[in-house]
């Protein structure tokens, strides 16, 4: 899958965050950590 990788990201900051954290939050979480990703995409 193309995004296998994104995946596995978004549900270990949505894991870290003990399930509080929505899309614009880990949106805002991998931007900081330096991704470029579109806010649609997660």
């Amino acid at each position: 899958k193309r995004n296998a990788a994104l995946s596995e990201r978004i549900r270990a900051i949505f894991e870290d965050h003990h399930g509080t954290y929505g899309v614009r939050r880990i949106y805002h979480e991998l931007v900081n950590q330096g991704h470029k990703v579109n806010h649609k995409r997660v």
